[in-house]
């Protein structure tokens, strides 16, 4: 038999390793040297082939987690699926890089090694880390515009308000508008046309409302001297003489072009994570260390059959108090407490849906992705049930049922095939076997018969065999299996005895022996005594009986009577199956 791990290099596997869009290694994980890399593999670290089969999956690893390392490869060196975590690896140009690693035990080439799949989590630190920044930006022009109103740095102006003119703007008009303080007051002083025209309206209704409640915000967009586009705040006020007439309107208007891009940078980066997150088919929410909730995906909102505008802000237990009853509530505690990656399945104390739940740490408090497993588990336990059933039947018939594979390796059986196989080779272990177990003419034989169909035949063959003392015969079936592209897979083979047809249809065939002989013998043994018998009654004569000749006429016809009488008994023989 050829083993799942000895098919490792087979088309199939390459196809998985070498062409899946995710870096792989198999490595051995005692002295953790590399013995196979995929191409994206190799391409994601700048290493060939040759150079990465003569490293160690230390030399991947930056020097400062050699440690963390040490230990994380002495936790999951025996034990199976594992999720490693994330790492900071390094490339051959000596650019380093974030990685989350899987890893899992398998065979390669007949020995236990470790396969890990790498998913390159880079782009996403870095973009958090991006965030972090756009974060302490946003800080910094806070500050860096407190620092400007400290040192008088906004363009400060005052407008008369009998005829509109500007009567007073300071320095800072240069770095804001583009002109100095002459050129912004002469004449009667620039007034609107540096403002964007699709600020316009609303800036001029601001300005009536200063006129007639005293003050007024603005907030617009300019043109600066240069061409460029600028982002400016006005506060403004009427002062009045002593007579309480109004005669001027003095304000402050700040540059704050930067503080606006970035806004509407981190806006923009914000909106970019949110699309991703709304466009995952998994549900997603977000909480925060005070178990307040921070974000919820639109397939949360459909999934829990809520309004994210009632959820955000709202404390998780509040808002679900189920979950507190629920296998969930330590994987939340867990995750936020113990700061580990959790994954859970279950019921939901919500909606009663079979949940698969994953639960991430995050700076801020915890990431939870779920998604509605319950079609998935039902259809496996559909499949299994049909699986029993299915086992039920093929092992509680006499009929021999088996596949094979391309390779003629053993796929499935029921229990009379085992039987069989024991039968014609001693009882000996199945594992055990090989092709010296078998006579060799029944061997090469058999081996036709796979390669007929596996040559994509469908046919029935007659075998006679010897088994437990007698001659048994048996039909067998051979069909081809096709997989989804119409390639031939497989091929499946059912052996039903069928001795008592044969048997019935050899004495069908001895019967028709009898009858064709008791045909003879009518035709050419009994007509020739009834032949004498009718001749020697036409030569008696009827009106004298005593006449001599009638004696030895009568003595013809006994004779002939027991002729015909011998030729009887061997005809009631011939009838008798089995009477040769």
């Amino acid at each position: 038999m050829v083993s799942r791990e000895e098919n490792l290099h087979t088309e199939d596997y390459k196809l998985f390793f070498d062409d899946l869009p995710v870096p792989m290694i198999i490595y051995d994980p005692v002295n953790l040297e590399i013995l196979a890399v995929n191409k994206v593999a190799a391409a994601s670290y700048g290493y060939s082939e040759k150079e990465f089969l003569s490293k160690s999956v230390r030399d991947l690893r930056t020097d400062g987690d050699s440690e963390l390392y040490r230990k994380k490869v002495a936790e999951i060196e025996s034990t199976g699926y594992t999720d490693a975590g994330q790492w900071l690896h390094k490339k051959k140009d000596g650019s380093e890089f974030y990685v989350h690693i899987f890893s899992n035990i398998i065979f390669f080439k007949g020995k236990k090694a470790r396969l890990s799949l790498i998913y390159d989590i880079n782009q996403r630190i870095l973009l958090e880390k991006e965030n972090q920044a756009l974060n302490d930006i946003v800080k910094d022009q806070k500050k860096q515009l407190d620092d400007i109103l400290c040192s008088i740095k906004e363009v400060v102006w005052s407008r008369r308000i009998s005829d509109g003119k500007l009567t007073y703007i300071n320095d800072a008009s240069i770095d804001i508008f583009g002109y100095t303080p002459e050129e912004m007051t002469e004449g009667s002083g620039r007034h609107l046309e540096h403002v964007h025209p699709d600020d316009m309206d609303e800036l001029e209704e601001k300005i009536k409302q200063n006129y007639k409640e005293g003050y007024a915000d603005m907030a617009y967009r300019i043109f600066h001297k240069n061409g460029s586009m600028k982002y400016v705040h006005t506060h403004a006020h009427v002062r009045k003489n002593e007579k309480g007439e109004p005669i001027s309107y003095d304000g402050i208007t700040i540059d704050f072009t930067n503080l606006r891009q970035t806004e509407l940078a981190l806006k923009k980066k914000i909106q970019e994570i949110e699309n991703v997150f709304e466009s995952i088919t998994d549900c997603f929410i977000s909480i925060d260390k005070e178990w307040n909730i921070a974000y919820v995906n639109k397939h949360f909102e459909t999934m829990m059959q809520t309004n994210r505008k009632e959820l955000l802000g709202k404390n998780l237990w509040a808002s679900f108090p189920k979950i507190e009853a629920s296998q969930y509530y330590n994987d939340y505690l867990k995750a936020m407490n113990d700061r580990e990656v959790v994954h859970s399945e279950g019921p939901s104390p919500t909606t009663g849906k079979i949940l698969s739940a994953y639960f991430y740490p995050t700076d801020t408090g915890i990431a939870v992705y779920f998604k509605d497993i319950t079609d998935e588990i039902n259809l496996n336990e559909k499949i299994a049930n049909k699986e029993k059933k299915l086992s039920a039947v093929i092992n509680n018939t006499k009929d021999i049922i088996w596949s094979i594979d391309t390779d003629m390796t053993l796929l499935s059986a029921n229990d009379a095939y085992y039987a069989r196989v024991a039968a014609i080779t001693n009882n000996k272990s199945y594992e055990e076997l090989n092709e010296n177990d078998f006579d060799q003419e029944r061997l090469k034989r058999w081996n036709n018969y796979f390669k007929r169909v596996l040559d994509g035949e469908t046919y029935r063959v007659i075998e006679e065999d010897e088994f437990e003392g007698k001659t048994v015969y048996e039909e067998i079936s051979f069909n081809p299996i096709f997989d989804v592209n119409n390639n031939i897979a497989g091929a499946s083979c059912f052996s039903r005895n069928i001795t008592d047809r044969v048997e019935h249809l050899l004495m069908i065939q001895e019967q028709n022996e009898k009858l064709k002989n008791i045909a003879w013998i009518q035709s050419h043994k009994v007509r020739g005594p009834v032949a004498t018998i009718l001749g020697l009654v036409e030569l008696l004569n009827i009106s004298g009986s005593e006449d001599a000749s009638n004696k030895e006429i009568l003595e013809g016809i006994k004779n002939s009577t027991l002729q015909l009488d011998s030729v009887i008994r061997e005809v009631v023989n011939n009838t008798i199956i089995g009477n040769k």
